[in-house]
């Protein structure tokens, strides 16, 4: 690529390109001349993060972007690293210091931001666990209480307000599923073999797949 192409192209991306997290740090990146913060300028969100998991960005451009997928990444791969390193099944018990519970929750909490299950407006309880290989699952309740004890304002004395509660239950096996299907646009994948899908209301559906 010549000169005249890279700042044409540098030109387009810092009128085209969208605000992110991390756009100025790239930005400057690549007004020194740096192919790499350009190209991922010119990316999209979704290729962005996926170019990161697929280890295809240096560390300054992984750096820049401060994508919260990079924080998943290394947690994880840190707790199979010191699981392997004790010659442990890395599903089968917790590391000291808790490693692998980090990770299974951040690997958890990302697919459950992306999935945005209904709940209950005014009143909702969201109690995440983490439990054993093979105790994975979801419970889901709904019901109603006066508006006061949702702590509503006065003009909704008399009412009664929708109520609604999902227990998840936790294990590693989540890491089992690749990042990018824990969450495949109507399910959220527990384990490569359990999958959540939003029901009638607020209730969530479990679903076992052979």
């Amino acid at each position: 690529m010549n000169e005249s192409d890279y700042d044409a192209r540098l030109m387009v991306a810092s009128l085209t390109a969208p605000r992110f997290k991390g756009r100025s740090a790239l930005l400057d990146l690549a007004k020194r001349g740096n192919v790499m913060a350009l190209d991922a300028l010119e990316m999209t969100p979704r290729q962005r993060e996926l170019a990161v998991r697929k280890g295809a960005f240096p560390a300054n451009i992984v750096l820049a972007l401060n994508l919260g997928v990079f924080q998943e990444m290394t947690a994880i791969r840190h707790a199979r690293k010191v699981l392997v390193e004790t010659g442990r099944d890395a599903l089968a018990v917790r590391p000291e210091g808790n490693v692998l519970r980090r990770a299974t929750l951040i690997a958890f909490r990302r697919a459950f931001k992306s999935a945005g299950f209904r709940t209950a407006t005014h009143s909702h309880q969201e109690d995440i666990k983490f439990v054993s290989p093979g105790s994975a699952s979801v419970g889901s309740e709904s019901g109603s209480i006066w508006a006061s004890e949702a702590g509503l304002s006065k003009s909704y004395t008399g009412y009664r307000v929708a109520t609604s509660k999902h227990v998840w239950r936790v294990s590693p096996e989540i890491l089992k599923v690749p990042a990018a299907r824990r969450w495949d646009g109507k399910h959220l994948w527990l384990t490569p073999n359990l999958r959540v899908r939003q029901g009638r209301g607020t209730a969530l559906v479990v679903e076992s797949v052979r």
